[in-house]
Protein backbone atom coordinates (compact mmCIF):
# COMPACT_ATOMS: atom_id res chain seq x y z
CA UNK A 1 0.00 0.00 0.00
CA UNK A 2 1.78 3.49 -1.01
CA UNK A 3 0.43 6.06 0.47
CA UNK A 4 0.19 9.57 -1.60
CA UNK A 5 0.60 12.31 1.28
CA UNK A 6 2.94 14.17 -0.73
CA UNK A 7 6.32 14.23 -0.96
CA UNK A 8 6.93 12.85 2.89
CA UNK A 9 9.77 10.09 3.14
CA UNK A 10 9.90 7.93 6.25
CA UNK A 11 12.92 8.26 7.41
CA UNK A 12 13.60 12.52 7.12
CA UNK A 13 14.75 14.09 9.98
CA UNK A 14 14.32 17.64 8.44
CA UNK A 15 11.42 18.96 10.79
CA UNK A 16 10.65 22.46 10.45
CA UNK A 17 10.19 24.72 14.19
CA UNK A 18 8.24 27.45 14.65
CA UNK A 19 10.07 29.93 17.17
CA UNK A 20 8.28 32.80 16.63
CA UNK A 21 5.61 31.87 19.40
CA UNK A 22 8.97 31.30 21.78
CA UNK A 23 10.51 34.78 20.86
CA UNK A 24 7.43 36.08 22.09
CA UNK A 25 7.10 34.53 25.39
CA UNK A 26 10.50 35.32 25.81
CA UNK A 27 10.19 38.90 25.22
CA UNK A 28 7.14 39.48 27.55
CA UNK A 29 8.83 37.24 30.13
CA UNK A 30 11.77 40.21 29.87
CA UNK A 31 9.34 42.82 29.56
CA UNK A 32 7.83 41.93 32.76
CA UNK A 33 11.61 41.45 34.60
CA UNK A 34 12.26 44.83 33.39
CA UNK A 35 9.57 46.31 34.83
CA UNK A 36 9.45 44.25 38.38
CA UNK A 37 13.01 44.88 39.19
CA UNK A 38 12.12 48.74 39.73
CA UNK A 39 10.04 47.57 42.90
CA UNK A 40 11.90 44.77 44.52
CA UNK A 41 13.64 47.76 47.06
CA UNK A 42 10.49 49.36 47.66
CA UNK A 43 9.12 46.93 49.39
CA UNK A 44 12.13 46.59 51.70
CA UNK A 45 10.71 46.32 55.64
CA UNK A 46 13.73 46.47 58.07
CA UNK A 47 12.04 43.94 60.44
CA UNK A 48 14.53 43.28 63.99
CA UNK A 49 13.19 41.23 67.28
CA UNK A 50 11.67 43.37 70.21
CA UNK A 51 14.57 42.48 71.96
CA UNK A 52 17.83 43.33 70.07
CA UNK A 53 19.72 46.24 70.71
CA UNK A 54 19.95 49.21 68.79
CA UNK A 55 22.95 51.70 68.11
CA UNK A 56 22.10 53.69 71.21
CA UNK A 57 23.26 52.77 74.80
CA UNK A 58 20.95 50.67 77.05
CA UNK A 59 20.42 53.33 79.50
CA UNK A 60 18.65 55.77 76.91
CA UNK A 61 14.95 54.70 75.82
CA UNK A 62 15.15 54.79 72.24
CA UNK A 63 11.73 56.81 70.94
CA UNK A 64 9.22 54.15 69.46
CA UNK A 65 5.53 53.83 68.55
CA UNK A 66 3.73 50.97 69.48
CA UNK A 67 0.36 49.87 67.89
CA UNK A 68 -1.94 47.99 69.58
CA UNK A 69 -4.46 46.02 67.37
CA UNK A 70 -7.60 44.96 69.40
CA UNK A 71 -11.19 44.19 68.06
CA UNK A 72 -13.18 46.87 68.46
CA UNK A 73 -10.29 49.25 68.64
CA UNK A 74 -6.38 50.72 67.77
CA UNK A 75 -4.19 52.05 70.26
CA UNK A 76 -1.39 53.96 69.44
CA UNK A 77 1.06 54.94 72.32
CA UNK A 78 4.47 57.10 71.47
CA UNK A 79 7.76 56.54 74.28
CA UNK A 80 9.34 58.12 75.94
CA UNK A 81 6.49 60.96 75.43
CA UNK A 82 4.04 58.58 76.69
CA UNK A 83 1.25 59.91 73.97
CA UNK A 84 -1.98 58.02 73.69
CA UNK A 85 -3.90 57.61 70.84
CA UNK A 86 -7.35 55.33 70.11
CA UNK A 87 -9.37 55.23 67.18
CA UNK A 88 -11.93 52.68 65.50
CA UNK A 89 -10.52 49.10 64.75
CA UNK A 90 -10.09 49.45 60.61
CA UNK A 91 -9.86 52.76 60.33
CA UNK A 92 -6.73 52.92 58.30
CA UNK A 93 -7.27 56.75 57.46
CA UNK A 94 -7.07 57.80 61.31
CA UNK A 95 -4.05 55.76 61.51
CA UNK A 96 -1.96 57.08 59.32
CA UNK A 97 -3.33 60.83 60.48
CA UNK A 98 -2.13 60.20 64.13
CA UNK A 99 1.33 57.99 62.64
CA UNK A 100 2.07 61.33 60.91
CA UNK A 101 1.23 63.57 63.59
CA UNK A 102 3.40 61.69 66.19
CA UNK A 103 6.27 61.18 63.42
CA UNK A 104 8.56 64.44 65.70
CA UNK A 105 11.45 61.95 67.15
CA UNK A 106 13.41 60.75 64.55
CA UNK A 107 14.27 58.15 64.30
CA UNK A 108 11.17 55.88 65.56
CA UNK A 109 10.61 51.99 65.70
CA UNK A 110 6.95 50.92 65.42
CA UNK A 111 5.86 47.75 66.69
CA UNK A 112 2.69 46.46 66.36
CA UNK A 113 0.88 43.47 68.43
CA UNK A 114 -2.55 41.59 68.41
CA UNK A 115 -4.37 41.06 71.18
CA UNK A 116 -5.98 38.63 69.92
CA UNK A 117 -8.70 36.24 71.71
CA UNK A 118 -10.86 33.17 71.19
CA UNK A 119 -14.10 35.16 71.59
CA UNK A 120 -12.59 38.07 69.30
CA UNK A 121 -9.62 36.99 66.79
CA UNK A 122 -7.25 39.34 64.85
CA UNK A 123 -7.19 38.93 61.39
CA UNK A 124 -3.49 37.83 59.67
CA UNK A 125 -5.12 40.79 57.51
CA UNK A 126 -5.66 43.42 60.04
CA UNK A 127 -1.83 43.09 61.32
CA UNK A 128 -0.78 42.97 57.69
CA UNK A 129 -3.03 46.34 56.53
CA UNK A 130 -1.57 47.81 60.15
CA UNK A 131 1.95 47.54 59.03
CA UNK A 132 1.27 48.78 55.46
CA UNK A 133 0.08 51.63 57.09
CA UNK A 134 3.05 52.26 58.53
CA UNK A 135 5.17 51.64 56.37
CA UNK A 136 3.27 54.25 53.79
CA UNK A 137 3.24 56.97 56.90
CA UNK A 138 7.20 56.47 56.60
CA UNK A 139 8.36 54.18 59.31
CA UNK A 140 10.81 51.40 57.95
CA UNK A 141 11.92 50.28 60.80
CA UNK A 142 8.93 47.31 61.92
CA UNK A 143 8.47 45.13 64.12
CA UNK A 144 5.34 42.88 65.56
CA UNK A 145 5.62 41.86 69.48
CA UNK A 146 3.88 40.20 72.12
CA UNK A 147 1.21 42.59 73.14
CA UNK A 148 2.14 41.76 76.39
CA UNK A 149 5.41 43.69 76.30
CA UNK A 150 3.38 46.93 74.98
CA UNK A 151 2.26 49.04 77.91
CA UNK A 152 -1.06 50.80 78.20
Amino acid sequence: MASSLGTHQEGSVNVELNIVPFIDLMSCLTAFLLVTAVWINLANIQNQPAGRSREAPNDVEQPKLSILLEYDQMIVTQTPTGEIRQMPSGDWDKLTSALHELKSLEPLHVEIAAASSDAHPIAYQTLIAAMDTAVRAGYPDIGVTDPASLSR
